[in-house]
């Protein structure tokens, strides 16, 4: 018994899943806000990364925010175009709240023509905005967010994100 337990725990910890517990994420916030206010967006990454890898849309959301208000960079990446296409790549998977800037964000991404009907429905009913992601996965629009996340580990591992404010062109 104990070894299937070890065994268990074995392939939970290979499969790369997160440590970060949702009940922790109420403290983790308050953190990460007080790492973003003092410009320390390397430990506010390293805070905040594992809650939006879980899937967690408040963190999606908050590194959004992050890198319009403080200019986070996700670690490996430092031109403007990485950084627009990771706002957007956040911003549809933290879809969640009408009145919320992913949700402003999205709606108004170029005007939604180069998104395929059935997303571009979805977003702007915002009857249910946790589906749109889905359905741009499903319309090949974005990745799984599986292999999004591994993405975003690869090219992070080793690095450090910066606080680095630049213009958006």
């Amino acid at each position: 018994m104990r070894a299937l337990a070890l065994c268990l725990a074995c392939i939970y910890l290979s499969l790369g899943c997160s440590n970060a517990r949702a009940d922790d994420w109420p403290s983790d916030r308050q953190k990460i806000e007080k790492f973003l206010a003092g410009r320390d967006c390397a430990s506010a990454w390293k805070k905040l990364w594992p809650s939006a890898r879980s899937g967690n849309k408040d963190a999606l959301n908050m590194i959004v925010d992050a890198i319009f208000a403080h200019g986070m960079t996700v670690p490996g990446t430092s031109d403007a175009i990485s950084r627009i296409r990771y706002i957007n790549l956040f911003s549809i998977y933290g879809l969640q709240k009408k009145d919320s800037f992913t949700y402003k964000w999205v709606s108004n991404m170029y005007e939604m023509k180069y998104f395929t009907d059935p997303f571009r429905k979805c977003v702007m009913d915002a009857k249910d905005l946790s589906k749109c992601a889905q359905i741009a996965v499903d319309d090949r629009l974005l990745p799984e967010f599986k292999q999004f996340v591994r993405e975003v580990d690869l090219l992070s591992k080793g690095k450090n994100s910066q606080c680095a404010l630049q213009e958006l062109r």
